[in-house]
């Protein structure tokens, strides 16, 4: 039996598969971003001689322990005053360069003081 025409498919592209090429600005674009983001590795590799942006990257790790802790024992006063200190500590790392993940706040009210 003969295959009708209309039952075969043409060849040619699927529909939604086609590519959309990039402009040059956009290729620009992200050539940028990645130059930003080689230059900012290369800032945090500086960063590992200093002794003192060392022992403050130490303290950020203690306090996100010390977060943790405060948390466990549901003390609040001390939730907001290792909050308060990690602020501290991401500002300093934040000017030098470093991304420093943010805190997280306690929930509540503060304690009076």
């Amino acid at each position: 039996m003969a295959k009708k025409n209309a039952a075969r498919k043409k060849p040619g592209p699927k529909s939604g598969s086609t590519r959309t090429r990039r402009t040059a600005e956009e290729r620009l674009n992200a050539l940028k971003e990645q130059i930003a983001s080689i230059e900012a590795r290369e800032k945090a590799k500086e960063l590992k001689d200093d002794p003192g942006a060392k022992s403050a990257v130490k303290v950020a790790r203690e306090l996100n322990r010390g977060a943790k802790l405060a948390t466990a024992s549901k003390d609040t006063a001390l939730q907001h005053a290792v909050a308060d200190a990690h602020e501290a500590i991401r500002g300093y790392l934040g000017s030098k360069g470093l991304k420093v993940p943010k805190p997280r706040r306690p929930r509540g009210r503060r304690s009076g003081k």
